[in-house]
């Protein structure tokens, strides 16, 4: 009787101990995502009001080096959007460029163990802002000219264009499109004003329809839909909007 009340018991509070879980990762995260928010703010103070600018569209790819730990990574034009803590390690994080705060909460690689996180940050960085405006516009793109950097002061909708956006766990679940009319599904972001807040994927506009171009199209090209990235492809790039706020 007892073995059984307590089972009772566990299936009661099951739900609040996961919501509760999941409530406790979601403010680690935004607090990682405006910690992050500032430093990108800090490097546009820095490069003269440019968003962080770090591949090479001319190349095939970009050696993004960080030189404290002596780590580079391979990475496409468009890779710029995971790899950026490689570039920004040195001059911003103390030269760590696999701290805990490049990873979600509950992300798996390392089971919560800094010291043996490694790669690519799931705290993802808009393509939007390495393409010119009319590169996401359907009726002007035109080709790897329109590819550069973009300013804060290009930024239209500063509190509904996301800056940062964490993608774990939906890289790690999405097995095919995601159901945007899903009222669970949600994402935490920062916005270029440096506010974040968990956004239900109902509340995100559409992204360019062909995200960043196929493979063979455009060098560096990566996402070839503004499906599951989420707030990814922003129509009309910084000048477009990705939530409805």
């Amino acid at each position: 009787m007892v073995i059984m009340l307590v089972g009772i018991l566990v299936a009661l509070l099951a739900p609040t101990i996961s919501g509760a879980r999941q409530a406790s990762q979601d403010t680690m995260s935004l607090s990682n995502l405006r910690q992050h928010a500032a430093v990108f703010a800090a490097y546009a103070g820095d490069c003269d009001d440019t968003f962080p600018f770090i591949t090479d569209p001319d190349a095939s790819y970009t050696v993004l080096r960080c030189e404290s730990e002596d780590i580079g990574v391979k990475a496409p034009y468009f890779g710029a959007h995971c790899y950026w803590n490689y570039a920004l390690a040195d001059m911003y994080y103390l030269g760590r460029c696999h701290e805990e705060s490049f990873y979600p909460p509950g992300y798996p690689h390392g089971m919560g163990d800094a010291s043996i996180r490694s790669g690519a940050t799931y705290y993802w960085y808009p393509c939007a802002f390495i393409g010119r405006p009319e590169f996401w516009d359907p009726r002007r793109r035109s080709g790897l000219n329109q590819l550069g950097p973009t300013r804060q002061s290009e930024v239209v909708y500063s509190s509904r264009k996301s800056l940062l956006v964490a993608h774990y766990p939906f890289v790690i679940d999405a097995v095919g499109p995601l159901d945007y009319d899903d009222p669970l599904l949600a994402a935490c972001m920062t916005f270029v004003d440096g506010s974040g807040a968990k956004i239900s994927i109902g509340a995100i506009g559409s992204g360019y329809p062909m995200g960043d171009g196929l493979w063979k199209q455009w060098r560096g090209s990566m996402h070839v839909s503004d499906g599951w990235p989420l707030a990814h492809h922003t129509l009309e790039g910084v000048r477009g909007w990705d939530v409805q706020r």
